[in-house]
């Protein structure tokens, strides 16, 4: 199904066949742009048409619905390396069929391990185990009206490898409306790759046996339905070993019976779930302390190893607040009365949302104050604000596929801030979602293969595709187009909107046009309409300004590039947006913010006003491009904008000056750096900072680099000499915003060769015993000992992050040792990364961190990539691999011959990797190439004539 495969095979066929199936796609082509849009998004919302399993045999038959599952999971020992299960599933059917498929990976099955030589002889042939006399072992199906078991023909597993799919075969069809019960019995594996239900190590050397279900992961651990639509409920039984009081059985729910067994194991059984999609499944095996709080009828757990119970006292407070806010919000109330969240030892996502057991990275939920800053803790709530957030947005309404993602993650995103922004006001989240989230979505938005939020069903056949969804788009333009839509509506109005959709689909499955049905406006249809310009299509415009010679401005749409080559530009020219533009006609934190709509339907927009600035506060989705006289104006009073539209003008500046498509005089992007120079605002030097290290990423191999150096070290000087190292205000807000600020300047400064930056990071470093380092200033000190120190500063770090403890500051000690300029010294790194010493959840961003430290890293990162990838997949997963190392290394080359190194080496791993991540590697890597190409002699005339490269 791979599109070179396709292609290839299409190119073989007789004409006769090519005109054929070319008067096929005509058709098809001619069919959809005839077919009504409404009919499409609920078709591929599963409720249209039924899924025709020829067409889509990736999917799961519409003709049975799960209600509810009974699960028995058995370990025997301790260290066991698989366990015994059985689930017996409820079933609904919906249209009569003698055939029950659902899915299922990598599991042993009895009606495999019990049958017959005849039986085994069938299956090596067809993949199907026969019946004997209606009967398979491990098997079997009961109508629940009747309680008379079904005479079975056949349990196939031919589709296992190839669509992780198994197939029950009755003899007597199941009568539509008819209830039945079928039961599986299985041993499965207990991993080690961070999915399904896998082992990870704790501090201590315990064993903690955990979950990780989504997307399609669930079916790795019990055979089962598990597509967002089909909901049921679950009741869990899990026997096992207890090694001590400390050892913790925990499911979505609170237990309600526990026995223990002659060989000392107990069997404990779960109350019955919600009605919830199977990804929200989870059960941990471990050994945890914890700390609570009730509130609200709802007991809040956070579980920490053991003796670092008083770590989790910072989740557990946002938990209780931040529960409370949704349950006010949405109206509906959180349905188990227990809430626990749980630190994972080694765990591949951040977190994940399971209704009632939320887990997480140590990193996001536990905080030492010894260690941990300001900013490490705000990051974490952070995280469990998404969390929470999910027990409503994807837990109680679930998008009813994959391909409807963001109405689960885009709306935990923007929610996440939303809620912190209303329970930590101080916290200022909502602003400092500016320089991440926003950033990462527009840069996502730039290419040519960017994907619209909602995706086109058929595109998804694959888990590789599916798990490809959780991406910047999804996230982050979700979330930002969501915030856009709130300022539009106004908060009430959005507030109305989501407590209606709410009321109306609790535990239920959502597509987008059931979400937009229920806009509480008066043009319903007119509104939709609007917004769905943002969600069924890929990109987001760019306006730009012409000043006309009567003082009015007209104003122009059309798709932003940061890269794109000429026919891909050409292929999207008629993209086009509706836009609630907003715009001041002064400077002025009081001046009034105009508002007008730029419909989709209109190539040009004639402003008469005097505007000085589009898009307040960046509201709005969209980058503006001003004349050259406007943005030489803006440069000189940019000290006269609040922070959000100085954040906005200067990322607008940023992309449009490095974009390969667009032009515009690249000293303007310098020429706003610096006038931000003394700019107080975290906000703004997070952004600079940000900015500075990617185009550092581009410049490191080339002539331009030490006057590029040179250009930071005054970017930064002033910053650096009223800020330094000290705390200098008595005013708790300068305070905190200095404290914030400083990172980012003693970052550049010592990276980029202050020698008094570098000299106080060495002293503070070596003094560390006697004098505290305060935790804010732990990555700058120990990535500065390690770039600028020695061979001896570096393997103190490496001896200190082998005996730390702490999560936190183990990965601000393993990050450092990432940023040497020796090569050996980076190879022991990478070799590094696949010790025991560095957990499987951080080894690949650890790699990736040591490719990013340029000139030295990214040749050897990617020499060990190649010499020890079989020893990576071994150590990370594949889908470690897929989703986050090729892109994560690859997309930092900017020489296309390396495009052609990935190509080789990759060439004949691509049915084992995501193609999606794959391609985006090779744009990127093109990207950065015509960047080079259209920008850098430029560059390198302005910055040698302004800062030659002599000291």
């Amino acid at each position: 199904m791979m599109v070179n495969s396709s292609a290839s095979s299409a190119l073989q066929r007789k004409t006769l066949n090519l005109i054929y199936y070319c008067s096929i796609a005509l058709f098809g082509f001619i069919f959809i742009l005839l077919a009504s849009w409404g009919a499409y998004r609920l078709q591929f919302a599963g409720k249209g048409k039924p899924i025709i399993q020829d067409e889509f045999p990736y999917r799961l038959p519409d003709n049975i619905s799960p209600t509810h599952y009974d699960i028995q999971l058995e370990l025997q020992a301790d260290n066991s390396a698989t366990f015994n299960g059985r689930v017996s599933i409820y079933l609904k059917v919906i249209e009569a069929t003698k055939t029950i498929v659902l899915s299922a990976e990598e599991l042993q099955f009895v009606a495999l391990i019990k049958a017959n030589a005849d039986q085994k002889n069938e299956h090596n042939k067809t993949g199907i185990v026969p019946s004997v006399n209606g009967k398979i072992e491990g098997v079997s199906l009961v109508n629940s009206k009747t309680n008379a078991a079904m005479e079975l023909t056949g349990f196939s597993t031919a589709d296992l490898v190839k669509y992780r799919k198994i197939q029950v075969y009755s003899k007597q069809a199941l009568e539509k409306n008819g209830q039945y019960s079928l039961t599986i019995d299985y041993i499965g594996l207990i991993r080690n790759d961070m999915r399904g239900f896998y082992q990870s190590k704790a501090a201590d050397g315990s064993l903690v046996l955990s979950t990780q279900m989504e997307s399609e992961d669930g079916r790795a651990a019990i055979p089962l339905f598990d597509e967002p639509r089909f909901k049921a409920t679950f009741q869990m039984t899990i026997t096992t070993p207890v090694k001590n009081d400390k050892t913790r059985i925990l499911f979505n729910t609170d237990e309600i019976s526990r026995s223990t067994l002659s060989d000392g194991r107990v069997k404990v059984k779960f109350d019955k779930t919600p009605l919830m999609s199977t990804y929200l499944i989870a059960f941990i095996i471990g050994q945890y302390d914890y700390i609570e709080k009730s509130a609200d009828g709802i007991r809040h757990r956070i579980y920490t190893p053991v003796g670092k119970e008083e770590q989790g006292r910072d989740a557990l407070e946002a938990a209780v607040k931040i529960t409370k806010f949704f349950t006010d919000l949405y109206g509906v109330k959180y349905p188990i009365n227990k809430m626990d969240q749980i630190a994972i030892p080694s765990f591949a996502s951040g977190a994940m949302e399971n209704f009632g057991l939320i887990t997480y990275r140590e990193t996001y939920l536990l905080f030492d104050n010894a260690t941990a800053s300001q900013s490490d803790k705000e990051n974490g709530i952070e995280v469990v604000s998404h969390e929470i957030s999910h027990q409503w947005n994807g837990n109680i309404i679930t998008c009813a596929y994959w391909t409807q993602l963001y109405l689960n993650e885009g709306f935990a995103t923007f929610m996440e801030t939303y809620a912190l922004d209303k329970t930590y006001p101080s916290w200022k989240r909502g602003l400092k979602k500016l320089t991440n989230s926003v950033i990462y979505a527009a840069d996502a938005d730039s290419v040519a293969s960017a994907d619209p939020i909602v995706r086109e069903y058929k595109k998804i056949q694959s888990k590789d595709e599916i798990d490809g969804l959780f991406n910047s788009i999804t996230y982050d333009k979700g979330g930002a187009i969501l915030n856009m839509f709130f300022n539009y509506l106004g908060e009430e109005t959005f507030v109305k909107w989501m407590r209606q959709y709410f009321a109306k689909y609790q535990y239920q499955n959502t597509n987008t046009t059931q979400l937009l049905e229920l806009l509480p406006v008066s043009d319903v249809k007119g509104t939709a309409e609007k917004f769905s310009t943002w969600l069924y299509q890929a990109g987001m415009p760019i306006i730009n300004v012409i000043k006309e010679a009567d003082g009015s401005l007209t104003l122009t749409q059309r798709r932003f590039f940061s890269y794109a080559n000429s026919s891909q530009v050409e292929q999207f020219k008629n993209s086009k947006w509706w836009i609630p533009l907003t715009y001041v006609t002064e400077i002025d934190d009081d001046a009034e913010v105009k508002r007008i709509e730029f419909p989709a339907s209109q190539t040009s927009l004639k402003i008469t006003d005097k505007a000085v600035k589009f898009n307040h506060h960046k509201n709005g989705f969209y980058r503006v491009n001003y004349p050259k006289s406007m943005w030489t104006d803006l440069i000189s009073n940019i000290k006269e904008f609040d922070t959000q539209d100085r954040f906005d003008l200067f990322n607008d500046l940023f992309s449009i000056a490095t974009s390969t498509v667009e032009t515009i005089e690249s000293s303007l992007m310098f020429d706003m750096l610096l006038a931000l120079k003394e700019d107080e605002t975290s906000i703004l030097w997070e952004s600079m900072y940000q900015s500075v290290l990617k185009l550092n990423q581009l410049l490191a191999g080339e002539s331009v680099s030490l006057s590029f150096s040179r250009m930071v070290l005054d970017l930064v000087q002033k910053q650096y000499e009223k800020i330094g190292w000290e705390n200098r205000s008595s005013d708790d807000d300068d305070l905190a915003e200095q404290k914030e600020v400083r990172p980012f300047v003693l970052n550049l400064a010592c990276r980029f060769g202050n020698v008094d930056c570098i000299d106080q990071a060495l002293k503070r470093y070596h003094e560390r015993n006697t004098t505290a380092i305060p935790p804010e200033l732990r990555n700058v000190i120990y990535r500065t000992v390690v770039s600028k120190g020695g061979e001896r500063e570096y393997y103190q770090v490496l001896e200190q992050f082998k005996a730390e403890q702490d999560s936190v500051e183990r990965t601000k000690l393993m990050y450092a040792l990432a940023y040497s300029p020796s090569i050996p010294l980076l190879q022991n790194t990478l070799e590094l990364s696949l010790s025991p010493l560095v957990k499987p959840q951080d080894s690949i961003f650890l790699i990736r961190e040591v490719a990013r430290n340029v000139p030295y890293g990214t040749d050897v990162a990617w020499n060990f990539v190649r010499s020890r990838y079989d020893a990576i997949v071994s150590k990370c997963g594949q889908d470690q691999v897929s989703n986050r190392l090729v892109f994560g290394v690859g997309s930092l080359f900017n020489n296309l011959h390396y495009k052609q190194d990935i190509e080789t080496f990759f060439g004949p791993r691509l049915q084992s990797i995501s193609l999606m991540h794959y391609r985006n590697t090779l744009e990127a890597i093109d990207k950065n190439a015509k960047f080079l190409e259209k920008h850098l002699s430029f560059i390198d005339s302005y910055l040698k004539s302004k800062y030659p490269a002599t000291f």
